[in-house]
């Protein structure tokens, strides 16, 4: 696929889903913002040994009192935000998937970006909910979303 001349240049993301995960909230769609984060720190003209709360910063400075919704994605150490924590979980959710949108669209407009989830039939409802927002909100950006689906026939 990345062999593909549209695909030239551009971050190329792929993740799949497993069926032991669809219990666990979020499960491809944080390892697919760790991959993209993971990549774009290697394409980084200086990269530097930033944590994941500090990249997401830097990408995002307009969302950093968010940035902790993330945490359960990516993990790692988010300073306490007491506006994310006051949200009501409806609203959390809401701002978590505005959030990785807005970091698709950063990362996209950076360089074209192609994010690949394959076996979507195993996904896990958080993240079926989230990748169906990221394709209806992604905008007009280089992306180039595929969702792979095996249905039963």
């Amino acid at each position: 696929l990345q062999q593909l001349p549209e695909l030239q240049g551009a971050t190329v993301v792929l993740e799949g889903c497993h069926s032991f995960e669809q219990a666990s909230p979020y499960a491809v769609a944080g390892r697919l913002v760790e991959r993209l984060l993971r990549q774009l720190a290697e394409q980084d003209a200086q990269p530097a040994q930033r944590s994941a709360y500090e990249q997401l910063a830097a990408l995002l400075p307009a969302w950093e009192r968010f940035l902790p919704l993330l945490k359960p994605l990516v993990g790692g150490a988010f300073p306490p935000s007491g506006i994310s924590d006051g949200l009501a979980p409806a609203l959390q959710r809401e701002r978590l998937h505005e959030l990785v949108t807005a970091l698709v669209r950063a990362a996209a407009r950076a360089r074209p970006l192609a994010l690949i989830v394959d076996d979507l039939q195993w996904a896990d409802g958080s993240s079926r909910a989230l990748l169906e927002h990221l394709a209806r909100e992604a905008g007009h950006v280089p992306l180039l979303l595929v969702l792979a689906d095996r249905l039963a026939v």
